[in-house]
């Protein structure tokens, strides 16, 4: 009786089992299935929401002794002043820092972990310890000797040079005047600098400063904040050395804004036409010729209309379009507006210069992540204040996906913010773009990064695979095991025909029909 218990609660247990493998199987064929017909992404989003619950982390600090800091020291210049530059590794539970040279305390009570020791002399030797402090005790690092070489000078770096190479992508020659339809024309260009700090300002009118950060290789590019009325305009560029602010170079190219169905080469049927001569130069004036002439005007950067006509117009603006109004509202916006010493060191003599940088690592930001910022502001000639400053997400299309305001406290000159970025933005390049305005000036400042889909496989290095990538990297895979699972459950099911029907009843009466054997005498059917 009990062996038939057991036996009954096996059955139930393998029948159980076999139930929930068949299931199992059919879930995964249907997701794949599903997957085939649609796209893998979907079934890649499916699997990243149901487990997103394993993203959570728990942390639990447990108070000890440091950790034994490992010293590096390495000989090099300030300048022509020879230096000893110390770093070492962080170290769990430390509160503070000593270091010793030769036995001796070179500094105490420090948090940072980087030391420049520059009273040496060349030639010597010195051993160099570093201990690290906390609540329950301390920790040394192994010596470290190095020994202290000669600066030799430095080759002089070359002559800066920045150069505007093209206007909403096609390249433009900035010596002469350039025409476009674009109320928010993109322009671009290089500077030998590296990691140059470039500086924009556009004037006349709503006068427009605004920061970018250059490459490493010297380009650099620069879209206008809003939608700037008709006219003429000067985009001037000043390239400054981040290591050496004076070590800079300024460029300028200007750039007239006409109307969509305007024609560049045609001033009009009269006989008598009113040009600009020689615009953005102290010889600017406004004079009348001939028809025949104005061709010919026209040529070496002359443009139709009177120098100081602008025409506001306000009324074109777009989701992502700011539509600017003039600095004075009284008066038509010109030249004249502007201080002459912006205009000599906008750097210098702005009101306000800032720069916003991206910390993330590599300038990448993964989904489920925000974008943490650095923003530097400099107040110039006046007083800070507490301003508004907007941040604005700008995907390649120019098109503002997200903006946030934050108030800023007048006395922060540096500040580290935290961007969220929405749910439903897509993959790709973005700029993020801080701007306010001071005194009627529009002040921005804009940096780029790349949003991607956070990596579920890194196998080190650059050698990462997103949940899509890892999806549709295994979907043909999958298919492939699933027909040759067709192929063997074709084999199985021939076998199991085979096999049914060798488990007949063999009977002489059966053999008989078949044929196999002759009836015998006194044998019944």
């Amino acid at each position: 009786m009990i062996d038939k218990k057991r036996h009954k609660k096996k059955t139930l247990v393998r029948s159980f089992a076999r139930a929930h493998g068949i299931f199992t199987i059919f879930l995964f064929m249907f997701y794949v299935a599903f997957a085939m017909l649609g796209d893998f992404g979907m079934l890649a989003k499916d699997i990243k929401d149901k487990y997103a619950w394993a993203s959570t982390t728990l942390s639990v600090y447990v108070n000890a002794l440091p950790d034994q800091p490992i010293i590096t020291a390495v000989s090099g210049c300030s300048g022509e002043q020879a230096i000893i530059n110390l770093s070492w590794n962080a170290t769990a539970s430390t509160d503070y820092y000593d270091i010793l040279r030769d036995g001796q305390i070179l500094v105490s009570g420090i948090t940072e972990r980087n030391y420049a020791d520059s009273v040496v002399s060349i030639g010597t030797s010195y051993t160099y310890i570093v201990i690290a402090h906390g609540s329950l005790g301390s920790v040394s690092s192994p010596p470290e000797t190095v020994i202290v070489e000669e600066c030799s000078p430095e080759p002089p770096l070359p002559a800066p040079q920045c150069k505007i190479t093209s206007l909403d992508g096609e390249p433009i020659d900035p010596s002469i005047l350039i025409t476009t339809k674009n109320r928010s024309p993109k322009i671009s260009g290089t500077t030998n600098i590296e990691n140059a700090t470039i500086l924009i300002n556009v004037f006349p009118g709503p006068i427009i400063s605004s920061t970018v950060n250059a490459q490493s290789n010297g380009f650099w590019e620069y879209s206008v904040y809003g939608s700037l009325p008709l006219g003429l305009y000067t985009f001037q560029v000043t390239a400054v050395d981040p290591d050496d602010s004076a070590r800079r170079v300024i460029t300028s190219v200007q750039i007239k804004i006409i109307e969509e169905d305007d024609d560049d080469d045609d001033c009009g049927s009269g006989k008598r036409i009113t040009i600009c001569h020689n615009p953005g130069d102290s010889s600017q004036k406004t004079i009348i010729v001939s028809h025949p002439e104005v061709k010919g005007h026209l040529g070496h950067g002359d443009y139709c209309g009177d120098c100081n006509e602008v025409i506001s117009n306000n009324n074109e603006a777009t989701e992502t379009i700011v539509p600017l109004e003039p600095a004075n509202e009284n008066d038509e916006p010109g030249k004249d507006d502007i201080p002459v010493d912006i205009l000599s060191n906008p750097e210098k003599n702005l009101p306000l210069v800032m720069n916003v940088d991206v910390l993330n690592k590599s300038k990448i930001i993964y989904s489920n992540q925000s974008i943490f910022v650095q923003v530097l502001l400099d107040w110039k000639n006046m007083e800070p204040q507490n301003s508004d400053f907007t941040y604005e997400i700008i995907n390649d299309r120019d098109q503002v996906v997200s903006s946030i305001s934050k108030s800023n406290k007048s006395s922060v000159k540096s500040s580290e913010q935290i961007i969220p970025l929405p749910r439903d933005i897509e993959y790709g390049e973005y700029v993020l773009r801080l701007r306010t305005k001071v005194n009627g000036m529009y002040i921005t400042s804009q940096d780029k990064f790349i949003y991607k889909e956070a990596p579920v496989v890194n196998l080190g290095g650059s050698i990462m695979f997103t949940y899509s990538e890892l999806v549709s990297s295994i979907g043909w895979f999958a298919i492939i095991c699933l027909l040759l699972m067709l192929v063997v459950l074709i084999i199985l099911s021939h076998e199991y025909y085979l096999y049914s029907r060798s488990l007949r009843t063999i009977t002489e009466k059966g053999l008989r029909e078949d044929g196999l054997i002759s009836k015998r005498k006194g044998v019944s059917s």
